[in-house]
């Protein structure tokens, strides 16, 4: 058990590093750096929970307290919940992310839809003015005076 108290120490130290690294990490808008250090939060948030578990079952196996035990546990609680708000924070960031990328990807397609409507809209006109301009022809051609047989004696 002693053995496990110090890989648990060790861990714990660990995590806080990595908990104090996230605020950096959070200032970026690298969204792949946000989702590492989530997910070595987490994976590590889960080696200290099961290494800290462990540990409380040998102490109650022993015989020890369950009021001393839980005051034991209450210093590692305290590290997992520091990182578990990380996490979050990690979380809506990411999510935040996301979101503002669909946001542009929406408005570009939006975008997109508009100069394709123009440009169907501007292809109409030019045919509605080709029909206009075609059908001006034809009356021209219709209303101008036939050459008679008369007019050439």
């Amino acid at each position: 058990m002693e053995k496990q108290q110090t890989e648990l120490n060790g861990k714990i130290k660990t995590l806080s590093f990595r908990v104090k690294k996230t605020d950096e990490i959070l200032q970026k808008d690298d969204r792949v750096a946000l989702e590492r250090q989530k997910t070595s939060l987490e994976s590590m948030v889960t080696a200290v929970n099961t290494l800290k578990e462990s540990i409380e079952e040998k102490k109650i196996a022993k015989g020890e307290e369950e009021e001393k035990v839980q005051e034991w546990a209450a210093d590692v609680e305290a590290a997992v919940d520091e990182a578990d708000k990380c996490v979050r924070q990690l979380a809506n960031k990411i999510e935040q992310i996301d979101r503002h990328l669909r946001h542009e990807t929406a408005l570009f397609e939006h975008k997109q839809a508009i100069a394709l409507e123009k440009e169907k809209m501007q292809q109409q006109q030019e045919a509605i003015e080709r029909a206009h301009a075609e059908e001006l022809e034809f009356e021209k051609k219709k209303t101008r005076p036939t050459t008679s047989s008369k007019e050439t004696d």
